[in-house]
């Protein structure tokens, strides 16, 4: 097993199981800390978690791009731009700022915004790189269905917060981050060496 994959595993498990709890906690933490730690305080314990899922689809996509077909490599360079988007805009939010709660408002909104383009792009990254993957000759389906799953995840995820339905929108992140482990976890049955390149 190439090691850039076994890293890559390791990054997207450790990252998708953090996700799944901290996410929780972000979202129960607005008006009443959890476990003593502030909403603020909670955003910054995504910090390594949002780090460690960039660097296991890096890690991926080093590992895979001779595997990959051209759009498939192309949607995953795009998700690892999502990715760091979302990184970057709570870095300047709750790690230069201190968010809405105490910090300057124009940092916050700075760093919200920055967020919320890459809660765009990560989607739309995710549904390119599982419909462009689907010919895949070196996993099962698995490697191009999970991806769209997270891709409807990530869409569904604000409505449901629009719409007051917070229950909805904390299993939809705790699901969004156990099928981010669940993938990485997959990585670890990966064979590349002498596979053929997927058809576009």
């Amino acid at each position: 097993m190439d090691d850039r994959l076994r890293w890559a595993s390791l990054a997207l498990v450790a990252g998708g199981l953090s996700w799944s709890v901290v996410r929780g906690m972000v979202l129960a933490s607005w008006s009443t800390p959890v476990l003593g730690l502030s909403y603020n305080d909670a955003n910054r314990l995504m910090l390594p978690v949002m780090a460690m899922l960039l660097a296991g689809v890096l890690l991926m996509h080093s590992a895979l791009k001779a595997a990959l077909g051209a759009a498939a490599r192309v949607f995953l360079m795009i998700l690892a731009v999502g990715c760091a988007l979302q990184l970057a805009g709570v870095f300047v939010e709750f790690g230069i700022g201190s968010g809405l709660q105490g910090g300057t408002r124009a940092l916050a909104m700075w760093g919200w915004g920055i967020y919320l383009l890459g809660c765009l792009v990560v989607p739309q990254a995710l549904c390119g790189f599982g419909l462009s993957a689907r010919r895949q000759r070196f996993a099962g389906a698995w490697f191009w269905r999970m991806p769209l799953l997270m891709a409807a995840l990530g869409i569904y995820f604000f409505p449901a917060m629009m719409f007051q339905q917070r229950v909805l929108g904390v299993l939809n992140q705790v699901l969004f981050g156990l099928v981010w482990a669940a993938y990485g976890l997959g990585l670890r049955k990966i064979r590349v060496t002498g596979c053929s390149s997927a058809s576009e």
